[in-house]
């Protein structure tokens, strides 16, 4: 697995994060909303998220994460992925 972080800003509720010139190939990914800016995904003490996150595909699990196979997608040419965070 190739592994690599991005980040960017939010403005006008929304954050456009552009990764070029990827071969064609399954790809997925995961994100959250960094609100207080500590770089970790904060959860309370069972463990739920308190800030926003999702997976591609905007997979959803019933008790922890979805399943990778959930997230992965395929690109072949050019592609916009939109995807929603969860609170």
């Amino acid at each position: 697995k190739n592994v690599a972080a991005k980040s960017g800003k939010i403005e006008n509720k929304e954050c456009i994060i552009v990764i070029e010139k990827l071969n064609s190939g399954k790809y997925a990914f995961q994100y959250f909303h960094d609100e207080n800016d500590n770089n970790e995904l904060d959860s309370n003490w069972m463990k739920i998220p308190k800030e926003g996150y999702g997976f591609s595909n905007n997979a959803t699990g019933k008790f922890g994460p979805p399943a990778f196979e959930q997230w992965l997608f395929k690109i072949n040419a050019h592609k916009k992925v939109i995807c929603y965070p969860t609170y």
